[in-house]
């Protein structure tokens, strides 16, 4: 769903959600109804509402997405096949500035999916299984304002942050959705004795346990402050772990005064750290890529590590 809402604000689309699990097959006929015809005699018709009323309606362009299409009922997916084959149900015709997409889980998810009708799925132009990309992720983190913590615990264990585990009982495990969950308890500031078990509640043990052990870490860290005035005199950390939160950290303390120091320091790291951090400073301060020690580093490195 954030991805199709993100899509319909980048080309300027109107976004209509539609949930059929929670839909009888008759909501895409329509509302029975007594008109009278042209010469004054009643007739039964459809009078659309809701969702069909829109898709009918819609002048300017509409993406219509119909969310878990695979845990509503057969009935309520042959209705939507109608629309999806001839874009009209009985006299009702859909508008052609609407556009159908519809997403599912798999069945192997364990989220009540009964299958998606072989004729459903046909029509369809193509379909496509979404999967984790962690580059996009990270993209995505610092552009939505993610915990830096967050983020450079994500660098260090990739494997973390999509290992879910399909189960029956009351336990999250670790998805980018459930990590966003976390981002936001985090900003929440909770008291130190309650974060362990709320964490836990949003990703899961594994996860929280060392994520609570990676944060631990920052009681180590080199004292980034002497950056303002001697670069040279900061240690560069041999941990990876805290080489990752080193690089995290400095994407926060950059100001125009102090860039050219940190500049100085990260060109100590190994050079995979420095694209990392190269990396984040495109994305979260792009305002510096024009600066004399980016265009620099660069120039010396850019045509292996961006």
């Amino acid at each position: 769903t954030d991805i199709t809402t993100q899509v319909c604000n980048e080309i300027d689309y109107e976004l209509m959600v539609c949930h059929p699990i929670i839909s009888d097959p008759v909501d895409f006929k329509g509302m029975p109804w007594i008109t009278k015809n042209g010469n004054g005699e009643s007739e039964a018709d459809f009078i659309p509402f809701n969702d069909l009323k829109r898709m009918i309606t819609a002048d300017k362009p509409l993406v219509v997405f119909f969310d878990d299409l695979g845990q509503a009922p057969p009935a309520v997916q042959a209705s939507i096949m109608q629309l999806l084959l001839a874009r009209r149900i009985g006299e009702h015709k859909v508008s052609d500035q609407v556009s159908m997409i519809a997403a599912t889980n798999g069945k192997k998810h364990k989220a009540g999916v009964k299958g998606i009708l072989e004729p459903v799925k046909s029509r369809f132009v193509t379909i496509v299984e979404l999967i984790f990309d962690e580059d996009a992720w990270f993209d995505w983190a610092m552009n939505e304002g993610l915990d830096y913590k967050l983020i450079a615990f994500g660098r260090f264990k990739t494997e973390l942050l999509c290992a879910f585990i399909p189960t029956a009982d009351m336990i999250n495990s670790p998805v980018p959705r459930t990590v966003h969950n976390l981002d936001k308890l985090i900003k929440l500031d909770l008291p130190e004795v309650t974060q362990y078990p709320i964490y836990a509640g949003a990703v899961g043990e594994g996860f929280t346990k060392e994520f609570m052990a990676f944060l631990r870490l920052y009681d180590n860290l080199p004292n980034l402050h002497l950056l303002d005035t001697d670069p040279d005199a900061v240690e560069v950390p041999t941990k990876a772990d805290i080489r990752y939160a080193v690089v995290s950290a400095l994407i926060n303390r950059i100001t125009d005064q102090n860039f050219k120091n940190i500049m100085q320091y990260i060109s100590r790291f190994p050079i995979e750290f420095q694209a990392v951090f190269i990396h984040d400073v495109k994305k979260m301060k792009p305002e510096y890529q024009e600066t004399k020690p980016f265009v620099d580093w660069c120039v010396r490195n850019g045509d292996k590590h961006l």
